[in-house]
């Protein structure tokens, strides 16, 4: 079984690159938290990758696809590691808070260390151009037998320009 940790890591450090230099990652700003990026990281690999047998690629852009367009912060929310949906079940529950993206502290669960993002529509549409630009680089990379390795560092470059383009500080 492959181990987990540098995974999580890895993930993180890559979304946080991503997100650098933009009010995405600045918490005062609306943006999220490096706590709670790593909480989201860790909740996801939980639910789509259990048995660990996805590579760090495959987990990013679930990652991007899950948070960009699956995930409702109306109907989902997080506590600690755990992805609760208010829909699913007979255990319907109620939202715990009333802020509008929720990750509840794993230590005190009445805590909300995502409580000052209050731009996690904007952080949605970052993760889902993210998602849209990964996989059209991949279907560029199927139809050009001439691209190597290389390709993958054109793609990041595309990738951190575009975000900041959009996202910049402010």
């Amino acid at each position: 079984m492959k181990q987990r940790g540098p995974d999580v890591r890895t993930l993180v450090l890559i979304i946080k690159k991503i997100f650098d230099g933009t009010f995405l990652s600045i918490p005062y700003q609306g943006g999220i938290s490096s706590f709670s990026l790593f909480l989201m990281v860790c909740a996801l690999l939980k639910k789509v990758d259990a048995d660990s047998s996805l590579s760090l690629s495959e987990n990013l852009s679930s990652f991007f696809h899950f948070y960009g367009g699956v995930f409702n912060p109306d109907t989902w929310y997080l506590k600690g590691t755990e992805l609760i949906s208010l829909e699913e079940g007979d255990g319907a529950q109620e939202r715990p808070l009333l802020d509008p993206f929720i990750v509840l502290d794993p230590l005190v669960e009445t805590n909300n260390i995502s409580s000052s993002t209050y731009r996690f529509r904007d952080i949605q549409a970052a993760l889902k151009q993210a998602f849209r630009i990964i996989n059209q680089s991949c279907e560029e990379f199927q139809r050009e037998s001439s691209l190597d390795k290389s390709y993958a560092k054109v793609v990041l470059d595309r990738l951190l320009t575009e975000i900041k383009k959009k996202y910049g500080s402010g």
